[in-house]
């Protein structure tokens, strides 16, 4: 049962994500209200929801050990400052007496929760923090399990869709695949446990927690750790229309609706096979997802997490283009002039340091461009929400690439 004690703090658009997490990982009988004070009493838990309604990011426990599931150490971490101070707060015991929006929870470590799931799991009894996001058909949630003195035990990941249980069993399916290979100046999770809970996936992995500031290295792209990586299993060099990624794109995106960019992403791959087709590349690994905000710095060693998008066989320089991209856009926008911005650095990075020629270089981008798109627009035609153009690094961009393309 979901009810709103105070009435005032209703603000559907921004609290009714909360409800709906909160009415997953509790289900009956437990009773979930939304106040504005602290709630005590026996059997009695509260979350609060940081860092307001109208920005609904953390359900995190009111005790002051959940201060560490706020700190983070990535440098792409967002309103980092912002974060540090509320996590400060935390440890003081000062913002579980303030008059913040908070979920009260009773009896919320029945059978059928997920405390009395990872309680199973782990071993011991933990508190669980809740990152919300942004909402995205792929979502799942991600929680913390900590444990009694604030230490990260673990990160969940629990499917609340078809689409985020897919994308839940093939980060599982990945994690696997790369546990006993990754080597070098990159570290990944490794998997405590998966199985169903409740009729949805459940991964829960071991924390990658970054321990001390970031080098100097951290304020750049990290391209020699990226092709470091995308060798790891070793590459091969072929012509791009008989690479195998060329090909699972051409299917992938004939189950695309035309209207929604299945039909301009056809013209492209067409155009890439056609025109740059003959052109050599080298194909090794790629992380799918190497972004500052999934990834952490310890020293000198990388911690990626997110692993859903790896894939084998791609263009080496995917995971630069992505990276600079993402950043360019979290950093300044997705206008035009941002995209020209983005081209430029990308043609230099990828001549300067991979060492490719033009045609490899733009063959490479335009590669690069298809396979997010492609993701973009498989995502948004499973939702009934309703398609939205990619804002930034879309079709447009694509058509201007193959219209300027020196072929």
């Amino acid at each position: 049962m979901i009810e709103i004690k105070q009435p005032r703090l209703a603000e559907p658009e921004s609290v009714q994500r909360a409800l709906d997490v909160a009415g997953i990982l509790w289900p009956p009988p437990s009773r979930i209200s939304l106040r504005r004070w602290r709630a005590y009493g026996a059997g009695k838990e509260e979350w609060l929801i940081l860092p307001s309604l109208r920005k609904a990011w953390w359900l995190l426990p009111i005790g002051r050990c959940s201060a560490q599931a706020l700190r983070r150490h990535d440098i792409g971490q967002r309103n980092g400052a912002a974060w540090k101070i509320l996590a400060s707060l935390q440890a003081r015991g000062i913002l579980g007496v303030l008059p913040l929006a908070r979920l009260h929870v009773e009896d919320s470590e029945h059978e059928g929760t997920i405390g009395a799931e990872l309680a199973r799991i782990m071993g011991k009894r933990v508190e669980v923090s809740v990152r919300l996001g942004r909402h995205r058909v792929n979502r799942q949630l991600v929680l913390q399990a900590l444990s009694e003195n604030g230490q990260v035990d673990a990160f969940v990941k629990v499917a609340i869709s078809p689409a985020s249980d897919l994308a839940l069993r093939r980060e599982q399916d990945n994690l696997e695949r790369v546990a006993s290979l990754v080597r070098g100046t990159v570290a990944c999770p490794k998997v405590l446990h998966f199985g169903s809970w409740n009729g949805k996936a459940l991964l829960v992995i071991t924390p990658l927690l970054a321990g001390g500031e970031p080098t100097d290295e951290a304020v750049s792209v990290p391209v020699s750790q990226m092709v470091d990586f995308a060798r790891t299993a070793g590459t091969v060099r072929e012509p791009i229309k008989q690479a195998d990624f060329l090909m699972r794109l051409e299917t992938q995106i004939e189950a695309l609706p035309p209207d929604m960019g299945g039909a301009a992403l056809r013209r492209a791959c067409d155009f890439l096979h056609d025109e740059y087709g003959e052109t050599s590349l080298e194909l090794g690994w790629w992380h799918g997802d190497w972004v500052p905000w999934n990834m952490g710095w310890d020293h000198h060693k990388i911690q990626l997490w997110d692993w859903e998008h790896f894939a084998e066989g791609v263009p080496v320089g995917w995971d630069p283009l992505h990276y600079l991209s993402q950043r360019i856009r979290h950093d300044s926008g997705t206008r035009t002039e941002f995209e020209v911005q983005w081209q430029r650095e990308a043609e230099q990075l990828m001549e300067q340091e991979l060492g490719l020629n033009g045609r490899q270089a733009f063959a490479v981008m335009l590669s690069y461009l298809i396979e997010v798109n492609t993701r973009y627009v498989a995502d948004r035609s499973s939702t009934s929400v309703g398609f939205q153009p990619r804002p930034g690094w879309g079709l447009p961009l694509i058509m201007r690439l193959m219209n300027g393309s020196q072929s």
